[in-house]
């Protein structure tokens, strides 16, 4: 009998993310004629986070708050069961970065070039000089210091 194939759909609470902010991961695994049972493994780049989670329903959980400052590349991959074979989820690009409060709002400090919203202005953010507004006021974020990685700014709620 050949095993039924699945799905494995990988999806993040919070992105971006705050450093040292906790994240919940979770994993939805999908079959036809019933719901798999087994475990999901989380990955980062390819090395495991923390150990394999048991599945309630179909879904697996993975809380964590020790991503470190970069874009990490999250995968799943279910461990299949006696009825359903494994499957591994599509990459996740996880954003983790610096946090930074400006009027009362709270920003993370990503690596990419990013598009937020802040108290219903749009923010650009590129990867230099870029020019922003927050509750009607201006900033210019500059050029960093040449010890920083390039880094630009993401929104957090």
């Amino acid at each position: 009998m050949s095993l039924i194939a699945t799905t494995t759909t990988l999806t993040s609470s919070r992105n971006p993310q705050g450093f040292s902010h906790p994240v919940l991961l979770s994993a939805t695994v999908a079959g036809v004629g019933g719901t798999p049972s087994g475990t999901v493994q989380f990955k980062d780049a390819g090395v495991n986070l923390g150990t394999a989670q048991a599945m309630t329903d179909g879904v697996a959980t993975y809380s964590t708050s020790s991503l470190t400052l970069a874009i990490h590349t999250l995968t799943a991959i279910y461990s299949g069961d006696s009825l359903f074979a494994t499957s591994t989820s599509s990459p996740l690009s996880q954003v983790v970065g610096d946090s930074v409060r400006v009027s009362n709002e709270e920003m993370v400090v990503g690596l990419m070039t990013n598009l937020a919203r802040v108290s219903n202005e749009e923010m650009v953010v590129g990867l230099m000089t870029n020019l922003a507004r927050v509750s009607n006021l201006e900033m210019v974020i500059g050029f960093l210091p040449a010890n920083w990685p390039s880094r630009v700014i993401v929104m957090e709620d």
